[in-house]
């Protein structure tokens, strides 16, 4: 049951909540029709404001001000009558809210004029109804800010391509706060679905002021993150419209899914949502696309898809061939989520070092990817150090390996890798140096971190 107290707080427009509060007044007393009398005034009163302020030189609104000032109570009550039709046509409300606040203006009628009844019949709303109005007044009008749809969107594109713009972190709080608090369900399905869309096809440049296109598709990638947050149920059921009629008008070309990938495929239920022709399609994709194309759609901006297919499709195409270093490099920083799938391309490249600051890049992309490391992983990297004097013999690695043992050295069976790894360094250091047992490739400070922690 709706705390009545509750509905008149969140109640807007001043002159409005007055009239609903005597509405409340008049329900607590049992004058039930004096209530639903006083719910219709406030939507009244809210409706006309919202109205003029959307289309101050409208026909209909020009009528309406000119009955009022001439007080032609005719047209007064023409205009009240099609005051809601007015409001729906303006986006102000839904076919759903129009209907219940009719129902709510048909009983205010009743109320009203109780004597244009059929002989013997009494209107005598019940206390279920009129709580049932008064809750519907605020849900659908009187809780709602004066925005339209349209023109919460544009305020929206203007923050995105902005420099303004929050960060991750501060984002979900952001975005609930500005666009989704005290919006109808219709308009956060609204936005949702234009961030979905604009994260997988953006902008043109021409029509951006301040970002790329690139980064207004992240920042929409971003909002979905944020939105999955606080709304996941929603962000679920504005993917599967979109993705519905996508499929259904033909637009699911091959960088679409590809976008569409990077953009949504960190969430196990999006491969659900899509279904397996989607999956088979994705995983063909993602195996022989060239990286440019793969990169130019961001695909990688999901960092490991959540569906194993995908996820080893991804793994292979990266380490089909010697994929270059600054490459790794620029996939590894358009992933915004968990990189596991760039572990085995990113070791692999270890083997190609072939001078010390290849040698030294190479390990910093490993570093980057530190917290997506198994055991394994470290293992392997590990003899592909030890074996290649590019790297251990590159004067930015011990500071290097040092910083990824402390990044990985919680992660369950990796002692025993590190160990290996800084004895055999240490000792294969002492093996040509015998008389400099502390020289600077000696990896001493490696190695009395990891016996420390042992």
């Amino acid at each position: 049951m709706r705390d009545l107290n509750d509905l008149e707080t969140k109640t807007l427009n001043p002159s409005a909540r007055r009239h609903f509060h005597e509405g409340v007044l008049a329900m607590r007393a049992g004058a039930y029709r004096a209530a639903i009398v006083q719910a219709w005034i406030a939507v009244s009163i809210d409706l006309m404001a919202k109205v003029r302020s959307r289309a101050q030189s409208d026909t209909w609104v020009v009528g309406l001000n000119n009955a009022i000032k001439n007080r032609d109570a005719k047209n007064m009550s023409r205009c009240e009558g099609e005051l809601i039709r007015e409001a729906g046509r303006l986006q102000l409300l839904t076919s759903f809210e129009m209907k219940m606040l009719e129902r709510l203006r048909e009983d205010r009628n009743l109320c009203a004029h109780p004597a244009f009844v059929e002989p013997g019949e009494t209107f005598s709303p019940t206390p279920e109804l009129v709580r049932s109005h008064l809750a519907m007044a605020v849900d659908s009008c009187l809780s709602v800010p004066p925005i339209l749809g349209k023109e919460i969107i544009v305020r929206l594109k203007l923050d995105l391509d902005s420099q303004s713009w929050p960060t991750a972190d501060s984002l979900p709080a952001y975005l609930k706060e500005k666009y989704f608090t005290s919006v109808r369900e219709a308009t956060k399905s609204q936005l949702t679905k234009y961030l979905i869309k604009e994260s997988i096809i953006p902008p043109d440049s021409s029509e951006l002021e301040v970002v790329k296109p690139e980064t207004f598709a992240l920042r929409c990638a971003d909002a979905i993150d944020a939105i999955h947050d606080f709304d996941s149920p929603l962000l679920r059921q504005s993917t599967e419209s979109v993705c519905s009629a996508w499929d259904a008008n033909g637009k699911l070309r091959d960088e679409v899914i590809l976008s569409m990938t990077g953009a949504l495929g960190h969430f196990r239920w999006f491969w659900d949502t899509v279904g397996e022709p989607y999956v088979a399609k994705a995983e063909a994709l993602l195996e022989r696309g060239d990286l440019e194309t793969l990169l130019r759609c961001r695909v990688f901006a999901c960092g490991s898809p959540d569906n194993q297919r995908a996820m080893d499709a991804m793994q292979r195409r990266l380490v089909r061939d010697e994929v270059d270093p600054r490459v790794l490099s620029t996939i590894s920083a358009q992933m915004r989520h968990d990189k596991r799938v760039l572990v085995p391309a990113v070791i692999q490249s270890l083997q190609g070092a072939r001078t010390f600051r290849a040698g030294e890049a190479r390990l910093r992309l490993l570093l980057g990817v530190a917290d997506s490391l198994s055991a394994k992983d470290i293992e392997i990297a590990a003899g592909f150090i030890r074996g290649n004097n590019q790297i251990y013999e590159a004067s930015e690695v011990p500071a290097i390996l040092e910083n990824l043992y402390q990044e990985t050295k919680d992660v369950v069976g990796a002692q025993e890798a590190w160990e290996s790894l800084a004895n055999g360094l240490n000792s294969d250091y002492l093996g040509r140096n015998p008389s400099d047992p502390d020289g600077y490739y000696s990896y001493s400070k490696l190695l009395a971190a990891v016996c420390g922690d042992a």
